[in-house]
């Protein structure tokens, strides 16, 4: 697998001969203070004018051992499994600070608001004001049932309402103690 050395050294090499250059140069013209004009050789007239022009792409040069590598550029090497392991993290760290820091900042607290709200839900209880989502205010005079609280609006005007519609509990109340029994 010396593919990258031949590729390397078929890059150093001069480039290889085109068929024009290939080609007998012309004669050069005899001196002036010759008698006889030299003659021109019919041979090479017309191997010049009918030899093909070069093409566009040139074949690889032979290496100096004198095989052609069908491998010019080589593939950049893998980097090892511990190497790869790094460049994976380094590629993704960015990423996982920003998920921390949007965790932290915004999805925590959400979810400790949330908490606080449907504890408060919960605990509603004879005596808390509460808004209803319909923009009421009323006073919570009993509960139905885990689902349902009877809220007084005004006096004598009394309501049942879902617990879910209740969006803000405003005031609680000291619990009521119930009478006494009689014995």
């Amino acid at each position: 697998m010396n593919l990258i050395p031949q590729a390397m050294a078929q890059t150093e090499q001069a480039p290889a001969p085109s068929t024009e250059s290939a080609a007998p140069s012309p004669v050069p013209a005899p001196a002036p203070d010759s008698a006889a004009p030299a003659p021109a050789p019919a041979a090479e007239a017309p191997a010049t004018a009918a030899a093909p022009a070069a093409p566009k792409t040139a074949a690889p040069a032979p290496a100096p051992n004198g095989k052609i590598s069908i491998a010019l550029a080589a593939p950049a090497q893998q980097p090892s499994g511990s190497d790869a392991l790094v460049d994976q993290f380094q590629i993704m760290a960015p990423f996982l600070i920003i998920i921390a820091i949007v965790y932290f900042v915004v999805l925590r607290p959400q979810q400790r608001a949330q908490k606080a709200a449907a504890s408060a839900l919960r605990n509603v209880r004879r005596g808390d004001v509460v808004a209803t989502s319909g923009g009421l205010i009323g006073k919570v005079s009993r509960a139905v049932d885990d689902n349902e609280v009877e809220v007084e609006l005004a006096p004598n005007l009394r309501v049942r309402l879902l617990r879910s519609a209740i969006t803000e509990v405003r005031a609680k109340s000291e619990p009521v103690k119930d009478a006494p029994a009689k014995s």
